[in-house]
């Protein structure tokens, strides 16, 4: 086996059986250039006494190089002697082949055609934006209003100072106004009775998760609120919308860290350094922020599994499929089984702060991040969800040990209560037993300051009523709660449940929803793409939620689903002139990108 190595780039391996003998490398006697040496082997043999010669060609890969490459190879040869080309000419030995010279000029076509179409929608899109904007009625084209005030309908000045002053008294209690202008008492809570109702909480914070909760807040932390901000909200008294300091983000969160930092040097007893919690600017709202964020990375370790919201990797839906699951079960049963609805008073606004800051202390939360909730927490705080489900979980666990042999029992596990937030459902093998439940319940309000409203608390049978369960019905009405009927229904969680309520039945008063959400907002949008937005973002959702956790016919209800979204779509306009094959498409297609209703 010979083998010839060449210059560089080229080589020429042959073995014993080749036919050509008295191989050489003439290369050099050939080629002087030193820009084709690299790229040329030239080997001389003899082929039944003929001269023979074996050329290795490595072509340019550039077009531009190659003619300049085949122009100095070497050409002064015997005139009865033999070639054998081998190597990568890089070229098309047949132009008729060549495709790539099509190729290319297609390609440039089509960028030009798709340039052309992308102006030309852009330019559509501006046309029938203005077009749109030009027909927009009266009311779009109203001068701002500083200040919107609604009448009071009295008849003196008198009545005018005594109805403010009721408003003022009836929402200062409401939200427990320290003001002395006003003189209220404080919210009543049983600190003992509370500490007797934690000791069935066993759940605590462990060191590791207190000291993460406890620390001073970081510059990346920072960066990840500022990062997670949503734009184009109302910015603060100071002026400074969050894309303000989005500007800058790295120089913005290490900033942010120092004043953070100063923050907890300052007195807590002093009144002037505290700032009003109505209007925030947007620093002040990614402390709560991250607050936020680091107690739901601990809420999974201490709620139950029966709390469904605010936890991560938790869903309303699952709410629904475990209570349907259990009904279910229990409908073939002869006990009156049933689940009671509480309705508390003001959950979110009751929460007693002495309370809660004890239930945060049994809970293992340090005493710095119990200080940062020192000013309050304003309205729609993201750290309001997760200290309620906390506030509310003693409660919880309270009912689970002492409904342990009333609940719903499955095997040898009993389901006591679902709770999603506030809303709190009992679940009893016996519906005998509410008093008992509500007695339990109306212990932890003593102990923590809430109020449970029994005229809207509601009882909800699994199988209708009967002769025998008929007077258990009419006792309960007598407790003051809202006894369902065999022909009643109430919605839980969003979705309606009755004792003879058919899945056919659920998704008519579910299509009723819808079109009155239709009917309310069928004037509201006065372009087709308000149209689009409002389908999509308001009246679809229900049915997204509804199909997540309700059986879907597929046939006959689709058609009542289309025919409803058809007329509001097409409520000014020829059915002929929007196809239905328009809503499902992508936008960049002239589409709607509404989901197809199939899914």
């Amino acid at each position: 086996m010979t083998t010839y190595t060449g210059q560089a780039d080229v080589g020429l391996l042959l073995t014993p059986s080749c036919p050509v003998r008295n191989l050489q490398d003439v290369t050099r006697r050939h080629v002087s250039s030193s820009d084709l040496m690299p790229r040329y082997l030239l080997v001389r043999g003899a082929l039944d006494s003929v001269a023979t010669y074996i050329h290795v060609v490595y072509a340019p890969v550039q077009p531009s190089q190659r003619a300049e490459f085949f122009a100095t190879l070497p050409r002064t040869f015997e005139d009865d002697s033999h070639h054998i080309v081998l190597g990568d000419l890089n070229t098309v030995l047949s132009k008729p082949a060549d495709y790539s010279e099509r190729i290319a000029a297609a390609k440039a076509a089509l960028n030009e055609n798709l340039e052309e179409q992308a102006y030309y929608a852009s330019k559509q899109k501006f046309a029938s934006d203005l077009d749109s904007s030009e027909r927009c009625s009266k009311p779009f084209f109203r001068p701002p209003q500083v200040l919107h005030k609604t009448p009071i309908p009295v008849d003196s000045a008198e009545e005018l100072e005594s109805t403010c002053t009721a408003f003022s008294s009836y929402w200062s209690r409401i939200y427990c106004s320290p003001s002395q202008e006003f003189g209220h008492h404080k919210p009543k809570w049983d600190r003992i009775k509370l500490s007797q109702i934690h000791q069935h909480t066993r759940t605590r914070h462990t060191s590791e998760a207190q000291a993460y909760l406890n620390s001073p807040f970081t510059a990346n932390e920072f960066y990840w609120a500022l990062s997670h901000t949503s734009t184009g909200k109302t910015p603060g008294p100071d002026g400074l919308p969050v894309e303000y300091y989005k500007v800058d983000l790295p120089l913005w969160s290490r900033i942010l860290e120092v004043v953070y930092a100063a923050q907890l040097q300052r007195d807590r007893k002093l009144p002037s350094n505290y700032r009003p919690i109505s209007l925030l600017n947007v620093d002040a709202k990614l402390g709560p922020k991250i607050l936020a964020y680091r107690l739901g990375s601990a809420l999974g370790s201490l709620l139950h599994s029966d709390q469904y919201e605010f936890v991560p990797g938790r869903d309303i839906r699952h709410a629904h499929l475990r209570f349907q699951a259990l009904s279910q079960l229990l409908a073939d049963d002869h006990s009156p089984a049933g689940a009671v609805l509480l309705d508390f008073a003001k959950a979110f606004d009751s929460v007693v702060w002495d309370a809660l800051d004890m239930v945060l202390m049994h809970f293992g939360l340090g005493d710095s991040f119990r200080r940062w909730l020192g000013a309050g927490v304003r309205q729609g705080d993201p750290l309001s969800p997760a200290l309620f489900v906390l506030f509310i979980e003693p409660l919880l666990n309270f009912l689970r040990v002492r409904l342990r042999e009333v609940g719903l029992r499955s095997g040898s596990i009993t389901h006591s209560v679902i709770s999603f937030a506030d809303d709190c459902t009992g679940l009893l093998y016996d519906l005998s037993h509410t008093k008992f439940f509500l007695a339990l319940v109306d212990d932890f309000c003593v102990a923590s300051g809430m109020s449970l409203n029994k005229d809207k608390t509601v009882v909800l049978p699994f199988q209708p009523w009967t002769a025998e369960t008929e007077p258990l019905s009419h006792a309960l009405i007598d407790v003051g709660v809202i006894v369902v009927g065999n022909t009643g229904r109430t919605k839980l969680l969003g979705i309606f449940y009755g004792p003879n309520l058919s899945d056919a039945d659920r998704l008519q008063h579910f299509l009723f929803e819808m079109k009155t959400r239709c009917s309310l907002w069928l004037h509201r949008a006065r372009t087709l793409r308000g149209q689009v937005v409002i389908l999509q973002q308001v009246i679809l959702p229900v049915l997204w939620y509804t199909a997540s956790v309700c059986h879907i016919p597929q046939t006959g209800f689709q058609d009542q689903l289309l025919q409803l979204i058809s007329r509001f779509i097409c409520r000014f306009r020829s059915s002929n002139a929007l196809p239905r094959a328009w809503w499902f498409l992508p936008p960049h297609n002239g589409g709607f990108a509404l989901r197809p209703f199939a899914t």
